[in-house]
This record gives structure tokens, sequence and C-alpha cells, in this order.
């Protein structure tokens, strides 16, 4: 049986958040913030995106790519987070099980809405505590570390999925919007 490595997961997870934002079609994209009609645009524009939606979420599946934390961890984790107008705070138990917080900001770049569906695709960044030396050299220095994921959320209705992707961890969880 083959190993999955984290370049394995990272290129899979890559891919999928280009596939399904290729195939939105640019027509049905809500916000992107491309020029139009040979219009100037602002780079910091598009890369700002807009605030994502409020929405809740309660617990979390974890993907580490160091074998070591994975190894440590479960699959699922304890999470409980909060997205209010573009603001985000989580709170969730990490793989070293130390109490991490993440405050920062939660951004759309795409939107993409039919009837029942709608799929974005954004990012988090961010400051997040509860890590020392074993994360990174600059963590045992400075008591948060900057924070930068990728996200593609898929919605039926109000209740939804949210995948993410970062340096050292993939996750998915359940998200409600309110």
């Amino acid at each position: 049986m083959q190993k999955i490595t984290t370049k394995t997961v990272f290129s899979i997870l890559l891919f999928f958040f280009l596939v399904i934002t290729l195939s939105m079609g640019k027509k049905n994209i809500e916000h992107t913030h491309l020029p139009v009609n040979n219009q100037k645009y602002s780079l910091w524009k598009l890369l700002k995106g807009k605030p994502a939606s409020n929405q809740l979420s309660l617990g979390t599946f974890v993907w580490h790519y160091d074998n070591d934390a994975r190894k440590q961890h479960d699959l699922f984790t304890y999470l409980i987070s909060i997205s209010y107008k573009g603001l985000c705070w989580s709170a969730f138990q990490n793989c070293y099980q130390k109490t991490s917080m993440l405050f920062g900001i939660c951004r759309d770049w795409f939107v993409h809405k039919t009837s029942s569906f709608e799929y974005i695709f954004g990012f988090y960044t961010g400051l997040v505590t509860g890590y020392g030396e074993e994360l990174c050299s600059i963590a045992s220095y400075t008591p948060a570390v900057p924070f930068l994921s990728l996200c593609m959320r898929i919605f039926y209705k109000n209740i939804g999925i949210d995948t993410s992707l970062s340096l050292y961890v993939s996750f998915a969880n359940i998200v409600v919007k309110f």
C-alpha cells in the first residue's frame, strides 16, 4: 500500500479548489473584483475579497501533514468557531493537547450561487496561540504565530461544509450560516 504524503494531500486539495473555482465560470461568480469591459482594477481589491458570511462551526476533522502530529492526535478534534462580519474566532484543542485560539479575518474571493447551492472560495488569516517550538522556531519566541489558510465552502441553503488548506494541516467541518 502506498504511503500518503503531505505533498499528495496538498496536491489533491489544491486541485479540488482549482477545479471547483474554474468550473464556476466568470458569468456566475458573484464578486471576483475582476475587470469588466476593459475597466482598471486594483490587485489589492482582488486579493482582499469581501467579508465572509456569518457562520458557526462545532468540531472539525483534521489531517496533519506531519506524521508525528498525526500519530498524537485523533482525526476529529474539539472546536468552536464563529465568524461575524468578516472577523473570525476559534478555540480548539491542537495536536499537542493544548488549547489554541485563533483570531483573524475570513474573506471570500469567489462566490457562485445556484438555486439551492452556494460555492465559496476564500481565505482565513490571523494569529493563533497555543503552539511552541514543536510547530516552528518562531513560535517559541512569541505567544501567537501567523496563520493563513485557503478555504472552499459549499452550502446547501444555510448548512455547509468548510474545507481548508494551510501549511501544516487541512481540515473540514460542518458550518451553519446565521
